[in-house]
């Protein structure tokens, strides 16, 4: 009984680690590649504590290297363009011009009542007062109204740096390569990129052609 008790109280530990560096929280915002990864190492725990004597602490190790494994992977899909299309996630448009897109918002199964609280989150009480909303790629909800002190500082257009937009945000080209490095991409393949509210947004070419 002891034994048990001990088994279960190290994995729960191990589960809270797990659960403390995962990026989404929300099983809504995880992309396949999370949620299957998630499965796995549940469904593994429950076979650990299944485990007696020195086979409990093979289990155990073994559950440590893959989700190590899963770590390594999560951290490729973010800086492998070819990956991050496979198994990743790219920011989704929710609201445009003051209207809803429910396309989007049926594929994820949005809820709209969630969608609600974030606006009157940022003081929005209506819908068309949105210019824009976009669901980033970390499950956050960037929403941009139509008046206000919300304009889009232009930073590449069709593959060329904006310097004047760079010099309203107080930014400099480094910082530019910087930023998209980090979303994978190369200044050749950005269309446009802009900055409002403080979020970097980045329209690709090969986006463009996939919608003509």
């Amino acid at each position: 009984m002891i034994e048990i008790f001990f088994k279960i109280i190290l994995i729960y530990l191990f589960l809270l680690i797990v659960f403390r560096f995962q990026v989404h929280k929300e099983i809504s915002n995880m992309t396949c590649f999370e949620l299957g990864n998630l499965i796995f190492l549940l469904l593994f725990s429950l076979e650990t504590t299944k485990q007696s004597g020195t086979q409990f602490y093979v289990y155990s190790l073994i559950l440590i290297f893959i989700w190590g494994l899963q770590m390594l992977l999560g951290w490729l899909i973010k800086r492998q363009e070819k990956l991050k299309k496979a198994f990743g996630k790219s920011p989704i448009l929710l609201i445009e011009n003051g209207k809803l897109n429910f396309k989007n918002i049926s594929k994820l199964n949005y809820s709209l009542d969630y969608l609600f609280v974030k606006l009157k989150e940022e003081g929005i009480h209506s819908i068309e007062e949105v210019n824009y909303a976009v669901l980033e790629e970390d499950g956050s909800l960037a929403v941009f109204a139509k008046e206000g002190s919300d304009y889009p500082f232009p930073l590449v257009l069709d593959g060329v740096i904006n310097m004047s937009g760079l010099r309203e945000i107080g930014k400099d080209t480094k910082w530019l390569y910087k930023v998209l490095k980090g979303k994978g991409v190369s200044l050749q393949e950005v269309f446009y990129a802009f900055q409002k509210n403080h979020h970097t947004f980045v329209i690709k070419k090969q986006d463009l052609l996939k919608e003509t």
